[in-house]
């Protein structure tokens, strides 16, 4: 599971969420007694209704103000009950009664009241909305020490709402009414919000001295509940900027193509946060504070996973898990099933690892969480993925998929109800700055609004209703096509979930531009799947680069290239001495020994031709050692090539013989070139040949001067101008790298 996203994220949420349920248990009134007998509904009147009624009428504005607060009050624990939308409708009726009273503190009030039901129930928008009238009219009030924190309450929410310009914004004023008025307790909560905003904005200095302000007020003022929460913070901090500096260094597998204590920054950063756990942990049990414990209890395990102490990494996550079943906290529960399966696949126990997996999938489904059934298949899939069973690692991918597919989709819906939101709060501001106009323009504008409104809600309503017919009518027709083709259906799908897993498993885009600034890739397959793969990665100092094409291309193809990722990633990280040659003896003794191979006639020989070479930017040198495959130096108006040995990565009659490595002394501005034959061999041109090798290796010395951009341009457009309309033949793979 990815838990630099999902467990983190959800963790902030909660964390502040709870903060916001425990201000408004302190500050709120208690409600009336006897209230819930008289407010059952009674025939044709809604839940909602039945309660407004309940309260007497207020004409008053102190008997409004009362009767507003009661209503906000019981829409809390409606809320809470599990009724939403009658408690939305009574906070709505709660600032309908009071929207013409002139501005005051208590009016401030009801509107913070209204502000922060709306954060419990994930408006966020509605929320800030009411939050920011706060703000006006205590503007007008002059209430300045009850404007800081209605600010702070502002960045709260639009923290929650990931607009993190807009929460730095709130909470930068926060904080600077609480320093004027020499509030530690509002400086601190300020300093607590911005070292959040700063932490996600990956501005890690600035977070740690906003929490280093926190730390040191919460210490003075004995506060040991919020002084632990901070301590959290820190150490979650910490946690994060190693693993992505990590990430940076060697990709998205980096805890396993990497040893933690080799890299003294990140061990270091990683030893500092089991530092603040270490703070934290014993304030948590000596408060009963369960949801802070197991929070720093499970980030402490996942420091151990990442350092490869597996042992306490699991000790710590069963105890996690311990508290979040006290707590019955399902999703926590679904997280840390998770994290412990995490550490069970790691130890090579994929017996437990798998049943852990099952277990939170299972509370994922009954939570309906779309985001922790997503990366539970995905565990599963790298699981079945490590343990060579590919058909059931592109089934779960698959689902994964789906799973993915589902929560953008989600997610788009709840960006297009948040749009509504926003307009419908548009008008009724409109609406209600028109009722306090003149009578003569009164009826004049509100008939506008109305037909605004009409046609607004007719256009959504004749977009929904033509993309819920065009699905209707896609599922019809995809459901023929299935009766008529079930089988090639299947076969499509297990395709797709191949191509899906050899993408992901390739380095992406952002991690290979730090590794090597100065590069291009041009990759083409001629099927979904591709026997042509790479791998580049930093290590012990050095790039690593691999350009291989495997025995086939497809599904074949692909099964080889996933194993030969896994086992280049092994050999890379195991062997920090070894020349390139070296590299390729070891891939090729693992990758015959995997696939259980002797080279006898008749027996299917599975293999790859491999350019590969290890480059030291800095000392301008380069090992360079091939299985079939060349590689090119551009070097001016020079063109070097070096030649491979001529056996694959796989069986064959010369398997005993070791690699020849090459040692070359590279200068500034030499292009490197590598690449799969899969281009030479392309059938185009006027004469339908192929375009062969020597006109291959000439073309790309004709534009290694070009810019990298330039030159990958100007590859396209050549395959493009040469196969015609010709079938494309075989996977495509060129790699460039100017030094």
């Amino acid at each position: 599971m990815a838990e630099s996203g999902l467990s983190w994220i959800e963790k902030i949420k909660y964390s502040i969420l709870q903060a916001l349920i425990s201000k408004l248990k302190y500050f709120l009134f208690l409600l009336p007694a006897g209230l819930f007998p008289a407010v059952f509904p009674v025939s044709g009147q809604s839940l909602a209704d039945s309660v407004i009624r309940s309260f007497p009428s207020a004409s008053g504005e102190e008997a409004k103000l009362s009767r507003s607060a009661e209503l906000i009050n019981t829409a809390f624990s409606l809320l809470e009950e599990g009724f939403g939308e009658e408690a939305k409708e009574l906070v709505y009726e709660a600032l309908e009664q009071v929207k013409s009273l002139n501005a005051s503190d208590a009016l401030a009030s009801l509107m913070s009241m209204a502000g922060d039901f709306f954060s419990v129930s994930s408006n966020y928008s509605e929320a800030i909305r009411l939050f920011r009238m706060e703000t006006g009219v205590l503007d007008q009030t002059g209430n300045i020490t009850s404007k800081g924190i209605a600010l702070y309450n502002l960045g709260n929410s639009y923290y929650l709402s990931t607009d993190y310009p807009k929460a730095l914004e709130s909470y930068q004023e926060a904080l600077a009414i609480f320093q004027e008025n020499g509030s530690s307790r509002g400086i601190a909560a300020a300093n607590d919000g911005l070292g959040l905003v700063y932490e996600m904005l990956t501005e890690f200095e600035k977070a740690m001295s906003h929490y280093g302000t926190s730390i040191a007020i919460y210490q003075e003022r004995g506060d040991s509940l919020r002084l632990a929460e901070t301590y959290n913070n820190y150490a979650v901090l910490l946690t994060r900027q190693a693993s992505i500096a990590l990430e940076q260094k060697f990709g998205r597998f980096w805890e396993d193509s990497c040893r933690i204590a080799r890299h003294k920054p990140e061990a270091e950063r990683f030893k500092s946060a089991i530092a603040y756990l270490d703070l934290a942990i014993p304030l948590h049990k000596e408060l009963n504070n369960l949801q802070g414990l197991g929070s720093a209890l499970s980030t402490l395990a996942k420091i151990h996973k990442y350092m490869g102490n597996y042992e306490r990494a699991i000790a710590g996550y069963e105890e996690a898990l311990r508290i979040n079943q006290e707590l019955n906290d399902r999703v926590e529960q679904a997280v840390n099933l998770n994290n412990l399966a995490s550490c069970y696949s790691k130890t090579g126990d994929r017996k437990k690892a798998e049943a852990l997996y099952r277990s939170s999938l299972e509370l994922a489904f009954e939570q309906a969480h779309t985001e922790l059934k997503m990366y539970n298949f995905l565990s599963l899939s790298e699981l079945e993925e490590t343990s060579g069973n590919y058909p059931d690692a592109f089934e779960y991918y698959r689902l994964y998929a789906e799973e993915k597919d589902s929560f953008l989709n989600q997610s788009k819906l709840e960006a297009i109800k948040d749009a509504e939101v926003k307009y419908e709060t548009r008008e009724k501001e409109r609406r209600i700055d028109a009722l306090n106009r003149e009578n003569e323009l009164k009826a004049a504008r509100f008939r506008l609004l109305v037909a605004g409104t009409v046609l607004i809600s007719l256009f959504l309503g004749l977009t929904i209703r033509l993309y819920t017919r065009t699905r209707t009518q896609n599922h019809k027709i995809s459901s023929q096509k299935e009766q008529i083709e079930f089988q090639k259906h299947e076969i499509d799908k297990s395709i797709q979930a191949a191509k899906i897993i050899q993408q992901a498993a390739l380095p992406g885009a952002e991690i290979l531009q730090k590794i090597i600034p100065g590069h291009f890739i041009f990759f083409r397959p001629v099927a979904e799947v591709s026997g042509d793969f790479y791998w580049i990665c930093q290590e012990h100092n050095k790039t690593y680069v691999w350009t291989a094409d495997c025995t086939g291309h497809g599904i074949p193809g692909a099964f080889v290239s996933m194993m030969g990722i896994a086992i280049i990633r092994e050999t890379i990280s195991a062997n920090p001495e070894s020349d390139a040659a070296g590299i390729l003896d070891k891939v090729r003794e693992e990758m015959i020994r995997s696939m259980q191979q002797s080279g006898r006639i008749g027996e299917g020989k599975h293999g790859m031709d491999v350019s590969f070479y290890i480059l030291d930017a800095e000392r301008k040198k380069l090992d360079y050692a091939g299985a079939n495959n060349p590689l090119l130096i551009s070097r001016k108006q020079e063109l070097l090539v070096y030649k491979a040995d001529k056996m694959p990565i796989g069986p064959h009659e010369k398997s005993s013989m070791p690699f020849t490595n090459h040692s070359i002394e590279l200068q500034r501005g030499d292009v490197l070139f590598t690449y799969s034959d899969g281009f030479q061999d392309q059938f185009g041109g006027l004469k339908g040949k192929k375009y062969m090798s020597t006109n291959f290796r000439d073309y790309l010395h004709s534009i290694s001067s070009l810019a990298i951009d330039e030159m990958h341009e100007k590859l396209r457009e050549e395959y493009v101008h040469w196969k015609g309309d010709l079938e494309q033949v075989d996977d495509v793979l060129v790699i460039a790298v100017r030094v």
